[in-house]
């Protein structure tokens, strides 16, 4: 067994691949809310340098016309255990998703370096972090002694826990992604989503200001449902 580092991290946004905060791109892609925007109003010929700020902020946000905010599209990997993706892939209504199969991949084979892989839950003592240790240890050795008796890994993987890790690929638009981090990066939420949504909330301020400067991390959901979205 191994200990997988739990992330979340922007790899793509409106055709772009870019590092969150890089360049112009993320600010690009807010120009392009008001470029679609203004034809509401058909005002397209109004749009100056900075305008987007004003534009944005005022009709999308303040005045709740966040169905501007679909005009795009952000690509989000997740490295969480099964668990908190299962929580994640509640949002299918708005968000879409690929995730790392139990049913294909099969951890006993080289490119997974024969090893399972799981994450550990933050704030464990020395006794605690033994136990959930050696639970996690058994789990992989009953998977690997099914896989050797010709069970499937699809049917073997019965034997892995909710904390095994795996690779989560969302893709949504930034209203989706408003009420995604609204609503999971509040302190009612699980703490192995925390570890990594408030993370994934600075990216998205960085490279999307305004769109997202309003959400702040460890807020409160009731709080956070009174925001547009």
């Amino acid at each position: 067994m191994h200990i997988v580092e739990p992330y979340a991290k922007i790899i793509r946004f409106m055709g772009f691949e870019s590092e969150p905060g890089a360049g112009d791109a993320g600010i690009d892609s807010i120009k392009f809310i008001e470029e679609t925007g203004r034809k509401c109003y058909r005002s397209e010929g109004s749009s100056m340098a900075e305008s987007y700020k004003q534009f944005v902020g005022q009709h999308a946000l303040a005045s709740r016309h966040t169905s501007m905010l679909r005009f795009s599209a952000v690509v989000v990997d997740f490295m969480v255990d099964r668990g908190v993706a299962q929580e994640i892939t509640r949002h299918g209504k708005t968000l879409d998703f690929q995730h790392e199969s139990q049913r294909y991949c099969n951890y006993s084979k080289g490119k997974f370096g024969n090893s399972v892989g799981f994450i550990r839950p933050r704030g464990m003592n020395v006794h605690q972090d033994e136990i959930w240790t050696q639970a996690m240890k058994e789990s992989e050795y009953s998977y690997f002694c099914l896989l050797k008796t010709g069970l499937k890994p699809q049917l073997a993987a019965d034997a892995l826990p909710r904390a095994t890790a795996s690779l989560l690929t969302a893709i949504g638009n930034f209203q989706a992604w408003r009420h995604f981090l609204l609503t999971r990066t509040t302190t009612q939420c699980h703490p192995k989503m925390l570890d990594v949504t408030n993370d994934l909330l600075e990216q998205f301020k960085q490279t999307f200001p305004i769109i997202f400067d309003d959400i702040e991390p460890h807020g409160d959901f009731a709080v956070n449902m009174q925001k547009p979205r």
